[in-house]
């Protein structure tokens, strides 16, 4: 008789290493995640460059910040092949930010650096949730859950006028 076991491992599965990071980075709503981050950290760093030249009309003025984060994101809905396995989930960013401000030409510069993380636990591999008659989530008594892990990081920059 064939028994089919997923076992839990004792090492977390990384995206990284199995070559399906790619994947992640390409779902739309990884992608959306990130672009909202990227615009909320630009802004932030637009506002932070304002701040330095408020009471100085000359010289270059600088600034770090860092801003932590968490974003939700649902893979299986969104279809994202290969990654059906990681359902729904919530990233977590960190993102360091260095700004400069030319208080005397009115612009300023940025670069920032977000640190994304996903942790995540594939609970129900005989199942996407489906309720049993107990009106419970259906397993079998062989699944076995694992941990699937992603690190990423992303740097940006730009500037503008003040």
């Amino acid at each position: 008789m064939l028994r089919l076991e997923i076992v839990r491992t004792a090492t977390p599965i990384d995206l990284a290493a199995v070559g399906l990071l790619s994947n992640l980075l390409g779902s739309t709503d990884i992608k959306t995640s990130m672009s909202s981050e990227r615009k909320g950290m630009s802004r932030r760093a637009a506002d932070t460059a304002k701040k330095l030249c408020q009471n100085c009309p000359s010289g270059l003025k600088t600034a770090t910040f860092e801003a932590p984060g968490y974003e939700y994101v649902n893979l299986y809905l969104d279809n994202t092949p290969c990654l059906g396995v990681v359902g729904s989930s919530i990233l977590s960013v960190n993102t360091r930010c260095s700004v400069t401000a030319d208080c005397k030409a009115k612009t300023f510069s940025f670069g920032c650096t977000s640190s994304w993380q996903m942790r995540d636990e594939f609970t129900n591999p005989a199942s996407r949730g489906e309720q049993g008659n107990s009106g419970k989530p259906f397993d079998f008594p062989f699944s076995k859950r694992f941990d699937i892990n992603a690190d990423w990081a992303e740097f940006f920059a730009g500037g503008g006028n003040l």
